[in-house]
Parts: C-alpha cells; sequence; structure tokens
C-alpha cells in the first residue's frame, strides 16, 4: 500500500466536507514560527513520518508560543524514526476536545468487502478495547447506510446534539476512500469540540498499489509501503518497473548498515520454496548467521560448493563467444595456469577453515560419511538446527 502523510490526508478530509484543524506542513524552523504567529493560538506540532506511536517517541509536541513553536519544529526536524528522517512537521490549532471516536474503514479480505471500526471511546488505546469496537458492513456500492452509525451513537455518552455531524463526517469518510481507492482510511480521533464542533483531529490513509495509477492527484511516488522515503535509486527502478507490461520487475533498497553493536548484515536471496525458508532458517539459527550443514565440514570441499553454482571449469573473462579453445583469445594462455592454482586451492580447501571454536553442536552416535568420488555431483540437506551443526563464515564470505 502507499501511504499518505497526516497533512495529505488531512487535505483531502477537508476537500470533501469533513471539517479539520487549521494547520500547514512547514520543513523549517522559521516557517514554524511564521506560521504559528499567523494563527495567533496555542499550536501541535506533529513529525510527519509513516510511523504509530509518534506521540510516545517525542513526535508529537505542543508550543504556547511562535518562538517555542520554532524551538520545537528544529528539533523535530532533526529527528528520524527507524529510517525515516523527518523532513516536514505539521503545525495545527489546538484544540478543545470533548469526546474522541474512533473510525476505521478498512477492506476485509475474508469477506472480500469493505468493513467500517467505529468505537465510541476512541482515541489512544484502542487495541486494548477490542470488545467495544462495532464493525459495520460497507456496501461497495451503496456505501455505508447512516443509521448503522446511528444505532451506536444511541449507545453512546456522546450528546446527541452532535450525532447528525458525526454521522456526515463518517459517511462522507467511506465516500471519500472509495473515491481514491483506499485501502484503509483511519481516523483517530475524530473528535467533537468544546465550542460544537466535529473534526478529524489525526487520520492515516492508504492507497491500493493497483490504483496508484488512476490516482495521479495525489502525488503517489512509489506505490509501495515504504518504511523510508524513497531514494533516488528506488526512484529510477520503480520507473522501470510501471514500464513492465508483464508486471514482473520489483525493487526494493534493502538497508545497507547492520544495528549499532552487530557485526553488519547478511545478504540473503531466496529463489522461492521451501529450500529457501530452509535455507534463511540456517542462517539466522544463531546471532552472526551460519549455516546447517549434513557432514563433517573436512568432508566438504570449497570446489563440491563452486561447482554447484558454476557452469565449467574452464572459464575465460572474455566468455565462450570471444574464446574457445580452438579460438582462443590472447589472454587465454594466461589463464591456464591462474585456472590451475585456483582449481586446487577450491579442492585442497575444507569447510574446516570456516569453523568457529565452539560453534559445533555435537551429535551423539553419528558416523562420518565417506567422501564421495569428486567426479560425481553431490548434494547437500539442512537438518533441524537441533541436531544438527552450525559453522559460521567470515562476513565477506556471506
Amino acid at each position: 500500500m502507499a501511504r499518505l502523510h497526516e497533512y495529505q490526508g488531512k487535505a483531502l478530509l477537508g476537500e470533501h466536507g469533513i471539517p479539520v484543524p487549521r494547520g500547514r506542513a512547514v520543513s523549517s524552523a522559521a516557517a514554524a514560527r511564521e506560521f504559528a504567529a499567523n494563527l495567533g493560538v496555542p499550536v501541535v506540532l506533529k513529525a510527519q513520518a509513516w510511523v504509530t506511536g509518534r506521540k510516545a517517541k517525542g513526535g508529537v509536541v505542543f508550543a504556547d508560543d511562535p518562538d517555542q513553536a520554532a524551538v520545537h519544529a528544529e528539533k523535530l526536524l532533526s529527528m528520524s524514526f527507524g529510517n525515516f528522517p523527518v523532513t516536514e512537521v505539521l503545525v495545527e490549532e489546538t484544540i478543545d476536545i470533548r469526546d474522541e471516536l474512533f473510525v476505521s474503514l478498512s477492506i476485509d479480505d475474508a469477506a472480500q468487502a469493505p468493513v467500517l471500526l467505529l468505537d465510541c471511546q476512541g482515541g489512544s488505546g484502542i487495541e486494548d478495547r477490542a470488545s467495544s469496537v462495532a464493525r459495520l458492513p460497507v456496501d461497495v456500492t451503496g456505501g455505508l447506510a447512516p443509521e448503522l452509525i446511528q444505532q451506536e451513537l444511541s449507545k453512546s455518552s456522546i450528546d446527541e446534539s452532535f450525532h447528525e455531524a458525526i454521522v456526515d463526517a463518517i459517511v462522507k469518510a467511506v465516500d471519500l476512500a472509495r473515491e481514491i481507492e483506499a485501502r484503509s482510511l483511519e481516523i483517530n480521533p475524530l473528535v467533537t469540540t468544546g465550542d460544537g464542533r466535529v473534526m478529524a483531529a489525526d487520520c492515516r490513509i492508504a492507497i491500493d498499489d493497483y490504483a496508484v495509477f488512476r490516482q495521479e492527484k495525489l502525488g503517489i511516488e512509489i506505490a509501495r509501503e515504504l518504511d523510508h522515503p524513497p531514494s533516488d535509486l528506488e526512484r529510477i527502478a520503480y520507473t522501470i518497473e510501471q514500464a513492465d507490461h508483464r508486471g514482473t520487475f520489483y525493487f526494493a533498497q534493502l538497508p545497507t548498515d547492520g544495528e549499532p553493536g552487530s557485526k553488519g548484515l547478511i545478504g540473503f536471496h531466496g529463489a522461492g520454496g521451501g529450500g529457501s525458508m530452509m535455507s534463511m532458517d540456517a542462517v539466522t539459527s544463531l546471532p552472526g548467521g551460519g549455516f546447517t550443514l549434513a557432514c563433517e565440514p573436512r568432508e566438504i570441499t570449497l570446489f563440491d560448493v563452486y561447482k554447484l553454482f558454476e557452469l565449467g571449469e574452464d572459464w575465460c573473462p572474455f566468455g565462450a563467444s570471444a574464446c574457445s579453445d580452438d579460438a582462443p583469445c590472447e589472454f587465454h594462455e594466461k589463464m591456464i595456469p591462474v585456472r590451475a592454482a585456483m582449481k586446487n586451492l577450491l579442492h585442497e580447501t575444507t569447510f574446516d577453515v570456516f569453523q568457529r571454536p565452539g560453534a559445533t553442536t555435537p551429535r551423539s552416535g553419528r558416523k562420518s560419511r565417506k567422501k564421495k568420488s569428486k567426479t560425481k555431483r553431490r548434494s547437500y540437506r539442512a537438518l533441524p538446527t537441533s541436531s544438527s551443526r552450525r559453522f559460521f563464515f567470515p562476513p565477506h564470505l556471506h
């Protein structure tokens, strides 16, 4: 899913008649000060990042005056949430909240239809109040029946004077989700205020990947659920992907730095199926990674592994089309001793060189398997972690 920032979602809500607080996204402390001064009221500043629990992480702060707003904005703009650096901050007027409601539209994959979750005691902690959340069916063509919302409101302590405006806001939100082909649309909370208004105090909207090309007005760069802003490489790759009519191209840029204190990252390319899952389990079975082997490391040479992945032993950098025994290239004769030395090294070196002290789990009653002829291709089967030996490789061989 392609996610929108809060300020982008609120702009859409406002365009569709759902009241939102006065606010603006800024990218500098000076802009935050200027907008707060124009509002002339206390403000709340929210870091714009695709993460949950911003307030608990220090991503939501309040300011009583423009100078304080500038100080907070500068601090927020220096923050990062995981892989997501904060480049924009939403500056909004504070509102006097009276009641909070949780409103969330999503697609129920089991029912193959939209469903609206409604809790008249919304706000934070919704995860702990699952029993109080009502599930209201949404018709694909007809939308949400207003009377279903009214039934839930009648059970709540929310003053009846707000009911009509609440129903109107929720119905409009459902209509908006259908118009922009949202996979999910959440308003948490939808609030009533001390001065008699109903407003969307926060929102999250995610657009269906396959609908993004029809929603150009949303300005979505990449139809992916990223945990970081798109990189230049991802933008280039996505352009290529969009031109692939087969729909087979997919690219995602992976992290290149390990967690602080770790030994780095291990690159793993799975080709699919049980073999990939088994291999991944072996790599991640212990801290630092590793490989699970079904026979003694001294019984496996590097050549045993090499020949499983290489097409032949007599290779040339220029390839068969430019070099062969019948028509050798000028480099051919010089490569003969290099190939011979490499082959000897691969045959003479076993996996024992990669074993770390104390990295094995002995198996009782196990007999060593005789080494097979080099002319016959060997296969290796990863055994369950609890009964296999684990051997670790230097980072440059991962």
